[in-house]
């Protein structure tokens, strides 16, 4: 999977926390649930290992979701001049996640 697969805008669904968590099973291949609370970024937030998938607000504050490893490097910048509102970015094994600036976000995380 490239990075370019490891996003998809879901402004449509994005208040539908079934089909979103439907959306990541299908993108990840893993079984997952999605944080009832959002998290915002503090500068540099290093993201779990147990997160396979994070939901962005692509309009919060100044940020950028950074994925970096397995030869991707991915950034999702946010702010409240982005044309989207909402995005899922899968975070896959052998990757680390990254939240730079203080953008908002959700965990999908795996279910054991």
């Amino acid at each position: 999977m490239g990075a370019e697969d490891q996003k998809i805008i879901v402004d449509e669904i994005a208040e539908d926390e079934e089909k979103l968590v439907e959306k990541v099973k299908t993108m990840s291949g893993t079984n997952v649930q999605l944080d009832a609370d959002e998290a915002t970024g503090n500068n540099l937030v290093l993201i779990d290992s147990s997160v396979c998938a994070v939901l962005v607000n692509l309009r919060s504050a100044e940020g950028t979701i950074r994925i970096t490893g397995k030869n991707v490097a991915l950034f999702v910048p946010t702010g409240p001049d982005e044309k989207h509102k909402f995005a899922i970015v899968t975070i896959e094994n052998g990757q680390t996640g990254m939240l730079l600036g203080q953008p908002s976000v959700r965990y999908f995380r795996r279910i054991p």
